[in-house]
């Protein structure tokens, strides 16, 4: 059963999960079929339709690989991507019912989604 399967996240949190029970693990047997999926999910949604949460997380599973080199294509997309979307933390002129201001539950949301964007940019500044 598939359902609720997010391949950004889990395999963010199953490399993270490996890396914690072995610090010298080596990824490189998964390398190659991490960037294959990636490319598969690039060519399903063009990124277009994951969140931040999942563009970040897809951007700190390659530095858990050690595949963060810049000259990897897919890096400035994602990281454009999160650009272009951190605009959404700055505009006060969109203020909605669900908005961090106004709503306890966008507030947590919110943070959270800053919380992922902010660590996968402190991966690649």
């Amino acid at each position: 059963n598939l359902e609720g399967y997010k391949p950004a996240s889990d395999s963010f949190f199953f490399l993270g999960l490996l890396k914690l029970l072995d610090k010298d693990i080596d990824f490189s047997i998964i390398r190659e079929p991490y960037l294959k999926e990636l490319k598969n999910i690039e060519l399903s949604n063009g990124f277009r339709n994951e969140s931040i949460t999942e563009t970040a997380r897809i951007l700190l599973s390659l530095v858990l690989l050690d595949l963060n080199d810049k000259e990897l294509n897919v890096i400035p997309e994602l990281l454009n991507f999160l650009n272009q979307n951190i605009t959404m933390f700055k505009n006060e002129d969109k203020i909605n019912e669900f908005d961090w201001k106004n709503d306890k539950i966008a507030f947590k949301v919110e943070l959270r989604m800053l919380f992922w964007l902010l660590l996968a940019f402190s991966q690649y500044t």
